[in-house]
């Protein structure tokens, strides 16, 4: 079971919607920050990461995809800490995501279905969210978010397909 401090850690105090509104996207180029649900996003060079969340439950809100480097790895999966985050609208079913120009290295994938579209992971009562959630490698959260460890997979010049199965 995930607890409430997991979803104020993922927010990070300042809601994922103001998280995204600061970033610039890849590097500082902010036309490499994409909003939009399928398709090729970033430039021609670098390695290609193909993100897919699984079973997306319904249609109302969107859908939140942070990707974290090395660098950021103690502030995993906090929206503040991502290098570069993607906000999608949701679509009931598989919703895909394709970034190119990723550089080689070694990263993680923290991702929610905001169903509400308040910016947040909500979370019910006794903390556990209410909200889909997941990580890539489809690393376990018990207890609290996946750690950067269990979720990291490697950049090394070839194509790489993520799946990344929501836990509602």
């Amino acid at each position: 079971m995930i607890g409430h401090a997991f979803a104020r850690r993922w927010i990070a105090g300042t809601g994922l919607a103001a998280a995204l509104a600061a970033f610039g996207g890849v590097g500082t180029d902010a036309a490499d920050l994409a909003v939009g649900l399928a398709g090729d996003h970033g430039d021609e060079g670098g390695t290609r990461l193909a993100v897919e969340l699984a079973v997306v439950r319904s249609g109302e809100g969107a859908l939140f995809v942070a990707i974290h480097g090395p660098a950021t790895a103690e502030s995993f999966p906090e929206a503040a800490g991502a290098i570069t985050m993607f906000k999608l609208p949701a679509e009931t079913g598989p919703a895909r995501l394709a970034i190119r120009g990723m550089a080689p290295g070694t990263y993680a994938i923290a991702a929610f279905h905001d169903e509400n579209d308040n910016g947040e992971l909500d979370a019910g009562l006794l903390g556990i969210p209410t909200e889909g959630y997941g990580f890539s490698n489809d690393a376990p959260s018990t207890m609290g978010p996946a750690s950067f460890e269990d979720a990291a997979f490697d950049l090394r010049g070839q194509p790489v397909a993520m799946r990344i199965s929501l836990n509602y």
